[in-house]
């Protein structure tokens, strides 16, 4: 008898676990964070430094996800001073065995400043019990910031192709990284996962797109563009890394309809970068690789 028992109590238990393994992600945050000390149902946090100020780990932000609504944040401040950090937030555990064709993650996500020292980071972890020492595969270099003309307050949308880990149920991990003389705050909201992502070539302002495109080999301290508008006039060039923050910003008085642009001491690490190019009233953009 006490075999039986034994038996169907971790069969009951085996069947648990697997319907806690999530088949999709659709969370934007509105119902579970609508207080700071909520957390959405199968989320988690970690944080190997053991000795961490409570506040620079992930929280829920009630009025600080896009639009105002809801969302989560992770910040590298407290009481106004710098601290050392490693924050994770965890997903639940993802199984996306049962899609047949391609599946994305895609988010929305802010960040307020840009601080030597202090990474962002996206990645696919398999253990949410220590996703620091595990296995893990960092999907950062290949996100890509989608911008649209509701863009302008900062937030911006990013996609990863999730279709390479479906075989194996995995989390998504959204890691920051903050030193002990730097501090910023990551939003982020809108987690989902979809088979219909959005894509770079949303429609611009006004649906008014302007042809734009890199010449030459791009470096850490040059990116050669070339670009055609319809009007002379002044011009917003801006180069976003791949968490969407700005790495670069400046504003150009543009005489000529067609001609190239350099754009120099840029201190750019290794990697992708997204430019825009734009006014009020049309905008343009294209990737810059950078060796």
């Amino acid at each position: 008898m006490k075999k039986i028992f034994l038996s169907v109590f971790v069969a009951l238990f085996s069947i648990q676990a697997i319907c806690q393994v999530a088949t999709s992600l659709h969370q934007n945050f509105d119902a579970s964070c609508v207080t700071t000390s909520g957390m959405p149902s199968g989320w988690s946090t970690f944080n190997p430094i053991t000795s961490t100020i409570p506040n620079g780990m992930w929280s829920c932000a009630p009025t600080n996800g896009r639009a105002g609504t809801p969302g989560m944040q992770c910040t590298g401040t407290y009481s106004s001073a710098f601290h050392l950090d490693t924050s994770f937030l965890l997903t639940p555990a993802l199984n996306l065995s049962g899609y047949s064709g391609s599946i994305y993650l895609q988010f929305d996500s802010k960040t307020t400043n840009i601080y030597f020292g202090d990474t962002l980071h996206v990645e696919v972890v398999y253990d949410s019990t220590h996703p620091d020492s595990g296995a893990h595969v960092d999907l950062t270099s290949s996100l890509a910031p989608v911008f649209g003309p509701g863009d302008s307050t900062g937030w911006v949308t990013h996609v990863a192709d999730l279709t390479p880990f479906k075989s194996t149920p995995f989390y998504i991990a959204f890691l920051y990284n903050s030193p002990v003389t730097s501090g910023n705050i990551w939003y982020i909201d809108n987690v989902n996962t979809t088979v219909s992502p959005v894509t770079l070539n949303v429609p611009g302002i006004n649906n008014r797109q302007l042809q734009l495109s890199v010449s030459g080999c791009s470096t850490g301290n040059e990116v050669g563009v070339f670009y055609r508008v319809t009007e002379a006039g002044e011009y917003q060039v801006s180069l976003f890394d791949v968490t969407g923050r700005i790495v670069y910003k400046n504003m150009l008085e543009i005489k000529d309809i067609a001609s190239e642009i350099e754009l120099k001491g840029l201190n750019l690490n290794p990697g992708v970068y997204i430019l825009k190019l734009g006014n009020e009233s049309v905008s343009g953009f294209t990737k810059v690789f950078v060796r």
